[in-house]
């Protein structure tokens, strides 16, 4: 165990970018690709790095995602010789000295991988509380049985209901609309978020259909309007990019379940005839009627990603009054 009783902590500076870039890849290994996505380690976010005898041993920094405005997100990577020691709590508080807490955030959120035992015991250790699991799922729809999904369940189909593929859908100029603010507002609900941001934010427009191919994504009408939609694309390696899936409150969670399975088996026949045959999708635990899925789907692979928080005290405003 190497002492950390005489190091360093300070702000990253732009020489700094390159070493801690390769740290960050080493440290999280596996988890490498989410956190250099989410959290880049640019100068317009601060990170705090954490020196020993001239070497790089920490770093942290806070994510501020205007897309779920309410809770900050936290990345803290120690080196393993230095474990276990309390500079994960130094560096955590450091960051938040870096970029504060604003007064809309009501706290913090901790990610990793299931089966991190130390990032897990680091995060309950600084008072976290598991929020949600996320399944990071593969499937192989080669041979699933896709035909008693198809057709619409017949105790739900006096709604008028129909399945219609985005191709045909989009041809009406404002089915495209009602898609999008149909799929905002049902990813705000599942996650008990209400954006403060209006649904033609720029952020929302580059994700929804971000790498959506119509062909490969239906929406469910009843009396032609849209309660229900699922969205996919291709990734670079051939495979089908499950994107969203929701159904309207406005069903049972029986009927809702029942629902999207006949959209998920119509987007698997889809993507079956263009010869794909993998697929990728994330299930969030606090979408009941997603979860219900996980029994049914295909799933070859499945990693978990843990979300925990740590609401907003006055131990953890860190700053917010200096």
């Amino acid at each position: 165990m190497s002492p950390v009783n005489q190091l360093t902590i300070r702000e990253m500076t732009k020489a700094d970018i390159p070493n801690v870039k390769a740290f960050v890849s080493q440290t999280f290994g596996d988890e490498e690709d989410f956190y250099l996505s989410y959290y880049p380690v640019v100068s317009h976010i601060p990170v705090v790095i954490a020196e020993h005898q001239e070497k790089l041993i920490g770093a942290a920094s806070v994510y501020h995602n205007s897309l779920h405005p309410y809770w900050v997100e936290t990345t803290v990577a120690v080196a393993e010789p230095y474990r276990r020691q309390g500079l994960g709590r130094k560096l955590h508080e450091a960051a938040l000295k870096a970029r504060p807490l604003e007064d809309n955030h009501l706290g913090i959120k901790g990610c990793y991988y299931q089966g991190n035992d130390d990032a897990e015991a680091f995060l309950l250790g600084m008072g976290y509380q598991l929020k949600l699991d996320c399944h990071c799922i593969e499937l192989n729809i080669e041979n699933f049985d896709l035909i008693s999904y198809l057709a619409i369940p017949s105790q739900i189909a006096s709604d008028c209901l129909s399945i219609a593929s985005f191709t045909d859908l989009f041809l009406i100029p404002t089915k495209q609309q009602e898609v999008f603010d149909f799929l905002v507002s049902r990813y705000s609900e599942e996650h008990c978020w209400s954006p403060p941001q209006p649904k033609d934010h720029p952020e929302w427009q580059k994700i929804v259909f971000d790498g959506v191919l119509p062909e490969l994504s239906f929406a469910l009408l009843a009396d032609g309007q849209v309660v229900g939609a699922v969205t996919a694309g291709i990734t670079n390696n051939g495979t089908l990019d499950i994107s969203w899936g929701y159904i309207s409150r406005h069903y049972s969670t029986d009927e809702a379940v029942s629902l999207l399975k006949c959209l998920f088996a119509h987007q698997f026949k889809a993507a079956r005839d263009r010869g794909l045959y993998k697929a990728d999708m994330e299930i969030d635990t606090t979408d009941g009627v997603s979860s219900s899925l996980l029994n049914w789907l295909p799933i070859c692979d499945d990693k978990v990603w843990r979300i925990l928080q740590k609401p907003r005290t006055p131990s953890n405003n860190s700053g917010a009054a200096d």
